[in-house]
């Protein structure tokens, strides 16, 4: 009796079992891996004119109306187009990656303030000639008696948004106008009369120090305790980081020189709708840092530090210690580090036993383990045709 076609049967299903095994492994691991392609980021086809979507329509002083429209999901900014009746007088912008808050004198003498939360004010500006305000505009809160016998009236601005002024005066004569807070730098200092230094801060407070010796060039006391330094944060946006015995403090600019928001350590993050995330991380510590993130999407945050306090110098408040939990930072010398793992878990029937460790580790083991199957298989036909043609 011829046992050839049975060897042939046996031979002919092991080769269809083999390949059938290795198609339906191979099939989903191909898969999987496809499914590692990273997607564009979210916003990435966003066009630069987005119409927005206008959320009201408010009413001015001076019969003058503004349709306010909000832009974008990840960086939100809004626009206020200000109307005389049908007739449009200009736009405003203000949030996201413009300025806090953007003002300008329509029609006769309004001047339309939008900031950084869609908010829309106007108010009066009499005796403008349309290039702007000619005195501050804002809530007298008090008047200061300063050194050298000046005096400071000083001004709140804005609801949501606050910043003040101060308007430094000998008797009647105004000398000029400090400003802080808000949109603009934390504090502001000039020399005025005989050389007498006023201070405003962001709190609206006001100091004042006789300036001997200065020549109007600016104070001529010790500055050793302050450090400053100044860091690209990315999209054209400049983050000057400095400490002080009254703690850390930043001050964001665009690529125009606006300034686009501060911290302090009292302050210490920027509120959602400034459209990008910068916060001091420990803020009342000896070593604080800075965290930002100009793109969102999941793209991970950059961890800066700040400067040392100058020795000799102390700060004037408890601190605690100030170590990080954050893998992302600078290195010693200042360059920028960022460190982050990427796993990519694919999908399918090969989702459970397989991961991709990315930076030249391995590749695993889906794949590999596919393939012996496949060659296991093809393995096994042949041994089983040789043992037949052997027998034969």
């Amino acid at each position: 009796m011829s046992f050839r076609p049975l060897y042939r049967r046996v031979s002919l299903r092991a080769a269809v079992a083999a390949a059938a095994l290795g198609g339906a492994v191979l099939v989903p691991a191909t898969a999987a891996f496809a499914d590692t392609v990273p997607a564009t980021p979210a916003g990435q086809g966003q066009q630069a004119t987005d119409a927005g979507t206008l959320i009201r329509t408010d009413e001015l002083k001076g019969g003058l109306t503004a349709k306010v429209y909000k832009h974008g999901d990840q960086h939100v900014y809004y626009t206020a187009e200000v109307l005389d009746g049908a007739k449009a007088l200009g736009v405003l912008t203000a949030g996201g990656g413009y300025a806090p808050e953007e003002s300008k004198v329509f029609g006769n003498g309004i001047k339309v303030t939008l900031d950084f939360t869609g908010a829309v004010t106007s108010v009066v500006d009499a005796g403008s000639d349309g290039q702007g305000p000619v005195t501050p505009v804002g809530t007298l809160i008090r008047t200061d008696e300063l050194k050298g016998g000046l005096t400071a009236k000083v001004y709140k601005h804005g609801d949501q948004h606050v910043y003040y002024t101060a308007e430094v005066l000998d008797g009647a004569k105004a000398l000029g106008v400090l400003t802080a807070g808000g949109g603009y730098a934390p504090e502001e200092s000039k020399v005025f009369g005989n050389g007498i230094k006023v201070t405003l801060d962001f709190t609206g407070a006001v100091t004042s120090v006789v300036d001997a010796g200065s020549d109007g060039q600016g104070p001529v006391t010790p500055v050793e305790c302050v450090a400053t330094v100044t860091k690209s944060i990315g999209a054209g946006t400049l983050a000057e980081l400095s400490i002080s015995p009254s703690g850390p403090s930043v001050v964001f600019q665009g690529a125009d020189g606006k300034v686009l928001g501060q911290l302090s350590r009292l302050h210490p993050a920027l509120p959602a709708s400034a459209g990008f995330l910068g916060e001091i991380i420990n803020p009342s510590s000896t070593a604080p840092q800075l965290r930002t993130n100009m793109e969102g999407g999941g793209h991970p945050a950059s961890v800066t530090d700040f400067p040392k306090l100058p020795k000799g110098c102390s700060f004037t408040y408890a601190t605690t210690s100030g170590n990080s939990t954050s893998g992302e930072g600078t290195s010693a010398n200042g360059t920028e580090t960022q460190t982050s793992q990427t796993s990519v878990v694919p999908k399918g029937s090969v989702a459970a036993g397989a991961e991709v460790e990315q930076n030249g580790s391995p590749v695993l083991i889906a794949v590999g383990g596919a393939a012996a199957v496949g060659a296991a298989g093809l393995g096994f036909v042949l041994m089983r045709r040789r043992a037949a043609a052997s027998a034969r």
